[in-house]
């Protein structure tokens, strides 16, 4: 693996990453993916990109907050990244999702509401009426391979995934990849156990910001 570090970056500032976590629902009384953007955003990424400027944020599972947050970071911070972490009950497996879905989506949140019409809104450069599907950029089987490779953990998988759910995960997928395609990645990450523990959690996401920066540096 190639880390930012040990690029050259032509003289650029740090890039500006945003990092976004959900908050308590349903069996996720203690999000695993609040857990690890927390931690993320305590310690920093000075380890793996220098100078980069790191904003996170915890947001609640409503499709109104969701909406609500995710056009105010894109406005406001003006990213070269926004990764969305969200958690899902394959356990000891993350997932790196390539796409995400315009409609369908009828499980109620938090508050029991579901968006109108069953469908994403559009980010600000999208047309009036979002399309089905909305594919990142970013080359996941690429991120994937890259971390398993030098993770080289044998109880933790690190996969692509294509199906990031009709449910808050994929909602906020859709809206960051309907501002940018180019800039916008969704990972699901597991439960942690005594084996697949909070740490190596974050460290195999530190890693995947780290190949997608360097995606974003050598296109």
């Amino acid at each position: 693996m190639v880390f930012v570090s040990d690029m050259a970056d032509g003289g650029r500032s740090g890039p500006v990453i945003v990092l976004t976590g959900f908050g308590p629902y349903g069996l996720y009384q203690n999000n695993p993916s609040a857990a690890v953007v927390r931690r993320i955003g305590s310690e920093g990424l000075s380890d793996i990109i220098p100078n980069a400027i790191l904003h996170t944020k915890e947001i609640p599972v409503t499709y109104a907050q969701v909406e609500a947050n995710v056009s105010r970071l894109w406005q406001t911070c003006d990213p070269d990244l926004v990764i969305h972490v969200g958690a899902h009950p394959t356990e000891r497996t993350i997932r790196i999702e390539q796409q995400s879905f315009g409609r369908g989506y009828c499980i109620f949140d938090v508050e029991y509401q579901v968006p109108c019409n069953n469908e994403c809104p559009c980010g600000t450069k999208a047309a009036d009426r979002p399309q089905s599907v909305l594919i990142s950029d970013l080359d996941c089987t690429k991120i994937a391979a890259a971390v398993s490779q030098f993770l080289n953990s044998d109880c933790l998988l690190i996969e692509p995934s294509h199906d990031p759910g009709r449910y808050l995960c994929g909602y906020i997928y859709f809206i960051s990849l309907s501002h940018d395609t180019k800039r916008s990645l969704f990972v699901h990450v597991p439960d942690f156990d005594n084996e697949v523990t909070e740490e190596l959690v974050i460290k195999a996401l530190k890693l995947i910001i780290n190949e997608c920066i360097r995606q974003l540096r050598t296109k």
